[in-house]
């Protein structure tokens, strides 16, 4: 009922807009974008109601709501083991709680690498499983070109997704295009303008094009629509911080509510402001309790504070336990006093990042 409703209203928008000459004929081209859009949907009402769910609760990205999600979409699938877009949104969603430590790293990646295995089975078409199989490819893999050939995929089959523009502009700054990083992200924004991450990508996109005070204001944005959503309020820190205004940076780190935020923003703004004295206490309680899920902050911190030798000793950890942190190294400009060392571009090349 629903696809014969939406057929209806596009058949009638159509003929208004363009007029019924142009209209003729049209009909099973419309039919066909409506069933596109419905690929890899549930009949069962239940099931679909906690994918909806669920989707609401990845786009908010805070710790709670990506486990409550994930919750959702396991029990989704159980009430309809062939939904394609529930087992789509799983290899999403067990990516992003992995990469931040909302789970165990090598569980949420081999998990997601089989729910998207399935979505693909199911409708080998399927836009969100390309998406979430780029996700995997550039968050754990590290396999750039598996990468851009999936994200790539998801863009031609759905031109107009913003959650595949935001993604795929994410791997374009990550590979040190900042300018179609933009692009895409900004495209994104138009067609999803409430997405918080959209508008969190967008600041670490014009920070790293030196668009500081756009790169605040995103981020800020991003703040508004989801005050807890993980890394916002440690993305402002380091814009902040790349402004030289320490003072703010320490007032927005010590307000942080995030368990390993807080203390990574502290001991980052703290080193860069060239007070060591007061960086030591978050930066041993970001490394006694976080050296297994922010060993990134850590290295982050010391690059910070020009102590080379430590920020490159946790970076060589970061990738030891593939961190997704190190997939976005070579675009942050925070590791400003390692590219002089031959170690930086060595690093680079091991991550198949350098030019």
């Amino acid at each position: 009922m629903q696809d014969d409703i939406a057929q209806a209203v596009v058949e009638g928008l159509r003929e208004k807009i363009l007029g019924s000459s142009v209209m003729r004929g049209m009909s099973g081209d419309i039919e066909q974008e409506v069933a596109a859009a419905a690929l890899g949907r549930s009949d069962n009402s239940e099931a679909f109601s906690l994918y909806l769910k669920s989707r609401f609760l990845l786009d908010r990205f805070t710790g709670p709501d990506l486990l409550q999600g994930i919750a959702f979409l396991e029990k989704a699938v159980v009430l309809d083991p062939k939904f394609a877009l529930a087992h789509a949104a799983l290899g999403q969603i067990y990516v992003k709680a992995a990469a931040y430590g909302e789970m165990p790293l090598m569980e949420g990646v081999s998990r997601a690498r089989e729910a998207v295995r399935k979505a693909l089975a199911l409708q080998p078409q399927l836009v969100e499983a390309h998406l979430a199989l780029g996700g995997i490819h550039f968050f754990h893999d590290w396999d750039w070109p598996a990468a851009e050939t999936s994200l790539s995929r998801a863009l031609a089959l759905a031109p107009g997704n913003a959650e595949v523009l935001r993604e795929f502009g994410m791997l374009m700054y990550i590979l040190g295009r900042i300018e179609p990083a933009l692009g895409h992200c900004r495209r994104a924004i138009e067609l999803d303008p409430m997405n918080a991450s959209g508008h969190g990508y967008l600041g670490l996109f014009l920070e790293g094009a030196g668009e500081l005070a756009a790169a605040e204001a995103a981020i800020r944005k991003a703040l508004e629509i989801s005050p807890q959503g993980m890394a916002f309020q440690y993305w402002l820190v380091l814009v902040l911080v790349s402004q030289g205004r320490y003072e703010e940076a320490v007032v927005e780190a010590d307000a942080d509510t995030s368990a390993w935020a807080r203390p990574a923003g502290l001991a980052y703004a703290y080193r860069a402001w060239g007070r060591r004295e007061e960086s030591e206490a978050p930066l041993r309680d970001l490394a006694e309790k976080f050296a297994d899920t922010a060993p990134i902050q850590i290295a982050m911190a010391y690059a910070a504070g020009s102590e080379t030798e430590l920020a490159f000793g946790w970076l060589d950890r970061a990738y030891a336990q593939r961190n997704a942190g190190m997939a976005p190294i070579k675009s942050w400009p925070h590791f400003h006093a390692l590219p002089k060392n031959p170690r930086w571009h060595a690093l680079l090349k091991k991550m198949r990042l350098a030019n």
